[in-house]
């Protein structure tokens, strides 16, 4: 007699690869590089910094002190790949990730993002003078 598999089986192993392939922020080596006093901690994985030029990439994240409300949800940690051109005061998401108190994720990854920006937030500054004017810094 032939067994049949059970359609539950078929969907925890579904689940478990989808937490696998989703928790790549989980598994990087996050330093941290700055703060801004009771709204963020800033932190960087060292090892996902890229240089090219004046360009200087890296996977990058903010955690948030308290939540910040952003619809019906309560926004706690922003994590992406973002470039900061150098010399330019400038930098642009490639691509984010909200993490949300529920456990909600929302990941933006457009092209619409990817033009340069004029750095004006006091995060931003923070990550870019890391990765940009740190004297004798090799990544």
């Amino acid at each position: 007699m032939r067994r049949r598999s059970h359609p539950s089986a078929y969907l925890a192993v579904g689940f478990m690869l989808f937490l696998l392939l989703s928790s790549g922020a989980e598994g990087a080596n996050w330093l941290k590089v700055g703060e801004v006093k009771g709204r963020v901690i800033l932190y960087v994985d060292p090892d996902t910094v890229n240089r090219t030029g004046e360009t200087v990439g890296a996977k990058t994240k903010e955690v948030k002190f308290e939540p910040v409300g952003v619809g019906d949800e309560d926004l706690v940690e922003v994590t992406g790949y973002t470039e900061f051109r150098c010399g330019r005061n400038q930098f642009r998401p490639m691509e984010t990730t909200y993490l949300y108190k529920s456990g909600k994720t929302e990941r933006i990854a457009s092209e619409g993002m990817r033009t340069w920006k004029t750095i004006n937030r006091e995060s931003t500054r923070i990550l870019y003078d890391y990765l940009c004017k740190r004297p004798n810094v090799s990544f």
